[in-house]
């Protein structure tokens, strides 16, 4: 059976209404209040497996912190994105380390729900441990959780990528975790994180 049968805790989908690099990004100019985002990946857990990120080949669970970022209120989804996977270096752009080690993990992924091969790598979500505010959240799912496992990350829709992220996740705390999540690993008819396929 997989990771979702075994889960006791709710698992949502958030819309909106309308490797252990650990450097902090450079802020976005012209701001006074930063809030620092701590970036982690998720991926499905292989069966039987509960805490570890690696286990043998596999990868499953949270990641350490990939990389952090100070953004602004008006920050951005998309801003964000361009941040993780692009930097200038020494006149040049060039895919960031962060990225870099994000398309790799997820190339060891276990495609659930039958991915063409061209976004495996390429494509990803993110997300949030929490949840946003309740104007922000279109509907709840419940799956069944047990044990120890850490639930899986709630999925922020793609619609709300050009709204501010404190927006969406609803939150004006000075430190915020996000997460990405490779699109493997996402059901695509709901946006819930599970290995489970479809159901007719």
């Amino acid at each position: 059976t997989c990771l979702a049968s075994h889960l006791s805790q709710h698992v949502s989908v958030i819309c909106s209404e309308h490797s252990t690099t650990s450097k902090t990004s450079i802020p976005d100019s012209n701001t006074k209040i930063m809030t620092l985002v701590s970036l982690y990946m998720y991926t499905i857990p292989p069966p039987k497996t509960s805490h570890s990120f690696y286990v043998a080949n596999e990868i499953g669970g949270y990641s350490p912190c990939l990389k952090t970022y100070l953004i602004s209120s008006t920050t951005t989804f998309t801003q964000l994105r361009e941040r993780i996977e692009m930097e200038t270096d020494r006149g040049l752009q060039r895919h960031t380390i962060a990225y870099i080690e994000l398309r790799n993990n997820a190339r060891l992924c276990h495609n659930w729900h039958d991915y063409p091969e061209e976004r495996v790598t390429t494509h990803y979500r993110f997300g949030t441990r929490f949840g946003g505010t309740k104007k922000n959240t279109r509907g709840f799912l419940e799956v069944a959780v047990g044990g120890n496992v850490p639930p899986p990350p709630l999925v922020i829709c793609e619609d709300v990528e050009d709204e501010p992220i404190l927006e969406i996740v609803g939150t004006e705390r000075e430190e915020i975790d996000l997460v990405v999540i490779p699109v493997t690993q996402i059901r695509p008819s709901d946006d819930v994180v599970t290995c489970e396929k479809n159901r007719l």
